[in-house]
């Protein structure tokens, strides 16, 4: 059952203003207060079972992080370049279950289910041509305004260069330089709820699920009670590593949770 959680003054401010940092390449810096405001908002949400008031946070505070830092040059994304989407997408569980409720009961919810079902993943392989995101409809995200915040922050200057590495995990692509310390300071602090919460601190592959969600309304409630649903769609390539761990497991502690 979801309730209304109150939104704290510091996260309030995140979500209008992006985070109190100071980015630089040798250093990232951010608000302590700030951060641990949004790790025990997280888990309080995380005890009211409310999904979509998680997801709408990671969201928010992502966009407004980066807004806050972004770069003069111009991204080269827009609607119709897909090059991005061949790949596998992680989303923790609430962005799943946000996302499912969203789809729910529309065409794209059976598109999403035939895809998934239909789907050969080769694990071994970043990007894969055979395999489009199970959201990708003629060339456009289908679910844009709620999509995991892994896609928001995966960004580019160059589109030659998304091209070339769909065939080349060689080739680096032009990003914003902000993005990555961003994401690398959101995301533990959303882990480390989670771990407190006795909840899977991890992401897992979004399109298979999404599959789960849909054709298991109960799998929420049952995530939420410590039955991990969703554990079908994880795999290495979803779960945090050693260092992002660490990091959550401080933040816990800060927390006091």
């Amino acid at each position: 059952m979801q309730t209304s959680v109150d939104v704290p003054p510091l996260v309030a401010r995140l979500l209008a203003e992006g985070p109190a940092a100071e980015l630089s390449p040798e250093a990232s810096r951010f608000d302590e207060g700030e951060s641990l405001a949004l790790v025990r908002h997280y888990h309080a949400l995380l005890g009211a079972a409310d999904s979509d008031a998680i997801a709408a946070t990671v969201r928010g505070v992502g966009e407004a992080a980066m807004a806050k830092f972004r770069h003069p040059q111009p991204l080269a994304c827009k609607k119709g370049c897909a090059w991005c989407c061949f790949q596998l997408v992680a989303a923790s569980g609430p962005e799943v279950f946000a996302i499912a409720r969203a789809v729910a009961g529309s065409a794209l919810a059976d598109k999403v289910r035939d895809t998934v079902a239909s789907r050969v993943i080769d694990p071994d392989r970043q990007f894969d041509l055979h395999n489009p995101c199970a959201f990708l409809d003629r060339g456009a995200c289908s679910i844009h305004p709620v999509r995991p915040l892994a896609c928001r922050y995966y960004a580019s200057f160059d589109v030659q260069g998304c091209m070339r590495r769909v065939n080349d995990a060689a080739v680096t692509i032009p990003y914003p330089g902000a993005h990555i310390p961003l994401r690398q300071w959101q995301q533990p602090l959303l882990y480390a709820a989670l771990a407190a919460a006795g909840l899977p601190a991890q992401d897992y592959e979004l399109g298979g699920a999404v599959a789960i969600v849909l054709a298991d309304p109960g799998s929420e409630a049952r995530w939420y009670a410590g039955d991990d649903a969703l554990a079908p769609a994880a795999g290495p390539r979803t779960r945090p590593g050693a260092a992002m761990l660490a990091e959550a497991a401080r933040w816990r502690e800060l927390a006091g949770l």
